[in-house]
């Protein structure tokens, strides 16, 4: 039987759940991606800052910044549907 003192057994208990959530934040990890794009003005072509993007039928999205340019991450795999829009433009789904 191996007997440790009680700072080396909280040290080796540290360490486990240290280990337990890098290995499952991994596994999550693998499992989910990334949506980018940008928004344009369709006559203009010129960027169009602030609009809000989301997925339709998850509770993800973000909002568009300067350039026009948004990210979404922690998307599980699949096929969706983007939605923009912005007050004083017409809501667009792609």
């Amino acid at each position: 039987m191996i007997r440790w003192s009680s700072s080396k057994a909280r040290w080796v208990a540290a360490l486990a759940c240290a280990l337990a959530t890098l290995y499952a934040t991994s596994l999550r990890a693998g499992t989910t991606g990334k949506i980018a794009g940008q928004v344009t003005d369709r006559a203009t072509g010129q960027p169009i800052p602030g609009a809000a993007v989301l997925i339709e039928g998850l509770r993800l999205g973000s909002t568009t910044d300067a350039d026009g340019r948004y990210f979404i991450i922690g998307v599980p795999p699949g096929s969706y549907s983007v939605k923009a829009s912005l007050l004083g433009y017409a809501p667009i789904t792609v």
